[in-house]
């Protein structure tokens, strides 16, 4: 009979209060971390997208100038129209993109260069509060500085209008 009673409490029934807390304190640990890093790769996912659009756009840029020796109606091409569009709608809530030229500096409104600055998200790699910024003198450049706020990256009424400055 002794022997029976062994086996009789190894396979009782149910769990006890401490097992129970233990498994949960474990799986919400997991899931923190999971969560933390969820958040992470979703800002460098977001961030490599505005990076891959700022590609596109000076892209589009030197083809646009090389068909039309000036870059005055660029902001039009649908190309650059729809990359720009996607870029405004990342960073709206980080501040918003900055895009400038230097019209107002030449005659007749010819624009012969623009650029564009758009804020990043924080992550692991990148700090909060960095920008990324592309001119159409093929300047490409990610840096601590604020898109909007004076003294903008991306000129647009000063001497330097339509390029990037760090």
């Amino acid at each position: 009979m002794r022997l029976f009673a062994f086996f009789q409490n190894k396979y009782r029934k149910g769990f006890t209060i401490v097992e129970i807390l233990v498994v949960t304190t474990i799986i919400t640990v997991l899931v923190g971390i999971v969560l933390a890093n969820v958040g992470n790769y979703r800002n460098k996912a977001t961030n490599n997208s505005v990076k891959s659009l700022m590609g596109t756009l000076h892209t589009t840029g030197v083809i646009y100038y090389d068909n039309n020796g000036n870059y005055t109606n660029l902001f039009l091409d649908p190309i650059f129209d729809s990359a720009y569009s996607k870029i405004v709608q990342q960073s709206a809530s980080l501040g918003g993109a900055w895009l400038g030229h230097d019209a107002i500096n030449n005659p007749g409104g010819v624009v012969k260069n623009w650029c564009l600055c758009a804020p990043l998200s924080s992550t692991s790699d990148t700090p909060s509060g960095s920008t990324i910024c592309i001119d159409s003198n093929g300047y490409k450049k990610v840096v601590l500085h604020s898109c909007v706020l004076p003294p903008r990256r991306c000129g647009f009424l000063n001497p330097n209008a339509g390029v990037c400055s760090d």
